[in-house]
């Protein structure tokens, strides 16, 4: 009833209880027609009210006005469903009644008769519907204007095109703007109008045509003249290269997808070396959106920025967003490299020997933006010509001797880990990548044309292939670790120290076709080595196959981790091997540095492998390679430890430094101090008295003392609060002594009791360490209630401190002068209590009580 008169529910309500004179002067005449009743009945009561049954065989009664038929859901519903099909948004659709947003959307909810007779004529118009349909749903369901009529309507009208025709053709318009997936910002910009305008465009053609704009916008859409206004020319067909590529707006990917491309193409950037700068600039963007694109691709592309994007990217179009496209591979054609490139497709190698080689790869690897990479020597920088210059002696054109970590070290005035770090680095570049090498191939040819021969004769049979210093085995080394592929098979390893004939030469190139399993053995194997000291051909088999995600066996990677420089079997039944000692960073021998500096003794490896479970782990940045840490048995550390030149082994498995150079600068200055506080106090001290030292000598927080505690391997701890050094000796007074101290400083079973008045109460043995250090040590349980602070101790004018360490003991000093009066002795028993409320204390002693 409120719906058919046009009231809210509630004013409804109130009118069947209080029918005013106002509200029957309003409301009487609909009321009577809808509940088909006299005026006077509904009035006064008087009169004849015809019968129910006679009022139902009346005809329907006429409607007052043609919009209070109670059908403003329905209308609405239908509005909404018209306006959805036709694709006009709600803020058209609001422009063009002349409404606000938020009005035409509360329509949508509920069209009532006002808004009904205001704008339903208009709606009509708009949505190509009859008035009879949107008010009643009565006639045939309206339909998708079809453009053919609309262009006989053209040809029949002389006058201005019909707003109908003008929505057709700008919705025809819209939709060629996505298909070629351009954005309404980018097409405004090109026309030169703002995006409001060129939104208003998109839905429904301006009445007066400007020429210009729409000749821009036909431009930009790829159409021919007049076809925006005119359904009678055809639409052109995209372009070939929008349809097979990426320009075609596609549907959008998962998130996850587009977060897994992102990270694909940042590394394909990485790879080539380019700068965030560089790529971004080639993109046509700003550092950050590039930056945002890098962390997830847009739902929906824009064509022209991902094309510059994928050129810089040097990959086909679409593979940005295509993980089936393949990127093409890092050797660049001869059009993307630098002049005097050797690696470029049509480039004349000029060098004739292997040494010549091994410094054109050095000089390629030497410099990290592969697109302006160079085999010259002459386009390097200083610190790139220092790279390539450490990389080549390392590899032996100046000859073996010059070839260890510590000559070449010594010849550019580094140190040897410095030298093992840049040529490590080197040595990742050339992963994946395809080099030709003429001269190592022809060395390859040679040697099976001479074999079999000794290495002294073959060094001297091509010395005028190899070049410089360069010997046989510095060639095959190179060739192995860069390349992954084998120039001749000895009969022992050429790197030991017994260096026999050739026994056969295998023809150029590995064993094993697949360099990446080379690759992939050595790096995993030179991993678990540097972490553990050494590697387990098992567990690397296992790690190569997981790497590889293909299944590799045990005899393949036996055959390439024999191929890699100092290989050596250290219990072969077992598995257990490693590359000798020139490799660097292997973290048994850095812990055995640090024992061995800091034992006043012989070592024995039962110290040394506890010594390895306490030693820290190393932090490793995100992007590097983290070593393996597989404990090793203690028989196996032994024999690494024997084959270490700067230790010697006696009896059986003990051990001492023979060099004392070697041990320099291997303990850090907190673990030096360390071990001059213990030694101070013969051989144990505890953690009290190893703070306080520190603190006044070095300029460090106690948790830096802590961490050199708990993760050095020089430190052994015997009891809770004291520590020892691993390969020294404890006198049998200092541990009694030390135990006391950690007693006095923790009150080790001590409980505190309180009383009712909030008092706490404990007992204590005066001991000599509270009468050199003056300071009572408080019970652990007690850290949490007591705060620091000025504690006013009675008969004592001045007051008494409580302090907290960062270690957690809690110490009351300044309390000399009460113990001074009470003629405290060693060994007295006192009992302390506090309030921790009131900040006041007591001491007094405790009196021996009575043998019973």
């Amino acid at each position: 009833m409120a719906n058919d008169i046009g009231i809210p529910k509630g004013n409804y309500a109130y009118l069947e209880r209080n029918f005013s004179e106002h509200l029957q002067n309003r409301h009487l005449e609909k009321l009577a027609i809808l509940l088909s009743a006299p005026k006077e009945w509904i009035r006064t009561g008087e009169g004849e009210l015809p019968p129910a049954s006679e009022r139902a065989k009346d005809p329907d009664p006429p409607l007052i006005e043609v919009f209070t038929s109670g059908n403003e859901c329905e209308v609405a519903v239908r509005i909404s469903m018209r306006r959805t099909e036709m694709g006009i948004t709600k803020p058209q659709m609001a422009k063009v009644l002349e409404i606000a947003v938020n009005s035409y959307s509360y329509l949508e909810k509920r069209c009532s008769p006002k808004a009904q007779k205001r704008h339903v004529s208009a709606i009509a118009c708009v949505l190509h519907a009859s008035q009879d349909w949107l008010l009643y749903g009565q006639g045939t369901p309206p339909t998708v204007p079809d453009i053919k009529l609309l262009a006989a309507e053209l040809e029949a009208q002389s006058g201005p095109q019909s707003p109908e025709l003008r929505i057709v053709l700008s919705q025809r318009a819209k939709k060629r703007r996505k298909a070629l997936g351009l954005k309404v910002q980018k097409c405004a910009e090109q026309i030169g109008v703002s995006e409001a305008e060129f939104s208003q465009m998109e839905y429904c053609l301006r009445a007066v045509v400007d020429q210009h704009v729409e000749d821009l916008w036909e431009g930009v859409l790829k159409v021919q003249n007049g076809w925006l206004r005119d359904p009678r020319v055809n639409e052109t067909e995209l372009p070939l290269a929008y349809l097979n590529g990426a320009y075609v707006k596609r549907s959008a990917l998962a998130t996850h997808d587009r977060i897994a491309l992102a990270e694909r193409a940042k590394k394909r950037r990485v790879a080539l070396g380019m700068k965030v700068s560089e790529c971004a600039s080639a993109a046509g963007l700003n550092m950050a959106n590039f930056a945002q694109n890098e962390r997830i691709l847009r739902k929906f592309p824009d064509i022209d920025v991902e094309a510059k994007w994928e050129a810089a990217l040097l990959v086909p179009a679409g593979w940005l967003r295509d993980q089936t496209i393949e990127a093409l591979p890092l050797a660049f054609p001869a059009s993307v490299l630098i002049p005097g490139s050797a690696y470029a497709a049509d480039a004349v190698v000029t060098w004739h020997t292997v040494s010549k080689e091994i410094r054109a790869a050095a000089a390629w690897l030497s410099r990290k933006a592969i697109l302006r990479r160079t085999t010259e020597w002459g386009l390097l920088t200083p610190t790139e010509k220092s790279w390539a210059e450490i990389f080549s002696v390392r590899y032996g054109v100046q000859g073996e001797g010059q070839s260890t970590l510590e000559s070449g070290g010594k010849r550019v005035g580094v140190t040897r880990e410095r030298i093992r770090q840049i040529v490590k680095k080197m040595t990742e570049r050339a992963d994946g990548l395809k080099m030709p090498t003429p001269r190592l191939d022809e060395l390859a040819v040679e040697i099976s044309r001479l074999a079999p021969a000794t290495v002294a004769q073959l060094d001297i049979e091509l010395k005028h292939k190899l070049g410089e210093e360069l010997t046989i085995q510095s060639a095959q080394r190179f060739s192995v670790e860069i390349f992954g592929k084998k120039l001749a098979k000895f009969a022992s390893s050429p790197w030991s120290q017994n260096q026999s004939n050739l026994d056969h030469v295998l023809k150029s190139g590995s064993q094993i076709e697949d360099d990446s399993l080379i690759r992939s053995a050595r790096s995993v194997a030179l991993k678990m080595i540097r972490g553990s000291g050494a590697a387990n051909i098992h567990f690397v088999c296992g790690a190569v196959s997981d790497e590889l995600d293909t299944e590799v066996s045990i005899k393949e990677v036996k055959t390439a981790i024999e191929m890699v420089d100092g290989f050596e079997w250290l219990a072969e039944p077992d598995g257990w091997f490693w590359f000798g000692n020139d490799i660097g960073d292997n973290r048994l021998q850095n812990v055995t540095k640090k024992v061995m500096a800091a034992a006043d003794r012989k070592v024995d490896i039962d110290e040394i492998y506890t010594a390895m479970g306490r030693s820290q782990r190393g932090y490793y940045k995100a992007d590097d390679s983290k070593p393996f840490v597989i404990e090793a048995p203690s028989v196996i550390l032994a024999k690494v430890l024997q084959r270490t030149p700067w230790l010697t082994r006696i009896q059986k498995n003990d051990f001492f430094a023979n060099d004392e150079t070697v041990l320099q600068g291997a303990l850090s200055d907190v673990e030096a101090e360390i071990i001059k506080v213990i030694r101070a106090n013969d051989g144990v001290a505890v953690k009290y008295e190893i703070d306080a030292h520190v603190d006044r000598t070095l300029d460090v927080t106690t948790i830096a003392t802590a961490n050199a505690l708990g993760k050095s391997p020089c430190f052994v701890q015997p009891a809770k609060g004291m520590y020892s050094i691993c390969g020294c000796d404890i006198e049998p007074h200092a541990l009694a002594r030390a135990a006391s101290f950690a007693d006095s400083l923790f009150n080790r079973g001590t409980n505190a009791t309180i009383d009712d008045k909030g008092y706490f109460t404990f007992e204590f043995e005066l001991s000599e360490y509270h009468t050199k250090h003056k300071f009572i040590g408080m019970p652990g349980s007690l850290s949490r209630k007591l705060s620091a602070g000025e504690y006013a101790l009675e008969d004592q004018a001045a007051p008494a401190f409580i302090t907290k360490r960062e270690s957690g003991l809690i110490l009351l000093s300044k309390m000399m002068p009460r113990l001074s009066q009470l003629n405290a002795k060693v060994g007295e028993s006192f009992r302390l209590r506090i309030n921790p409320e009131r900040m006041v204390a007591s001491l007094h002693r405790v009196e021996a009580r009575s043998a019973q």
